[in-house]
């Protein structure tokens, strides 16, 4: 079983056990390791509180963690970056043969559609 597997299949098991905490972890995990997907994370905590017959009132705080735990994580995302800066972004990107050349494309598309495109997604 591949490392991503197994990871999905503790976050369902974490989930299962500790509804309430999973939701905050899960959350925050997701969003600072990009490849677990939030669709993973939050449709199983739905299925696992209507399982368990957990009520509207119990739901509520489900959503607040949850929305605790990503914006926590993005947070950790954002000061890390904004430390390590450009110069270590441009060594990880040239693993993918992304140049400065087309980040800086990327850049300047962005300062001219960005606030559409976030708007958009």
């Amino acid at each position: 079983m591949e490392l991503f597997d197994s990871l999905l299949i503790f976050i369902a098991d974490f989930l299962g056990q500790h509804l309430y905490e999973g939701i905050f972890f899960a959350a925050l995990i997701e969003t600072v390791i990009p490849p677990i997907p939030t669709l993973a994370i939050f449709p199983t905590a739905g299925f696992l509180a209507a399982q368990q017959g957990i009520s509207l009132s119990g739901v509520i705080p489900m959503i607040l963690l949850g929305g605790t735990g990503a914006t926590i994580g993005t947070t950790i995302i954002y000061l890390i970056a904004l430390k390590l800066g450009r110069t270590v972004l441009l060594r990880y990107l040239q693993n993918f043969r992304i140049s400065e050349k087309k980040l800086e494309r990327v850049e300047i598309w962005f300062e001219k559609y960005g606030d559409k495109a976030v708007l958009n997604v």
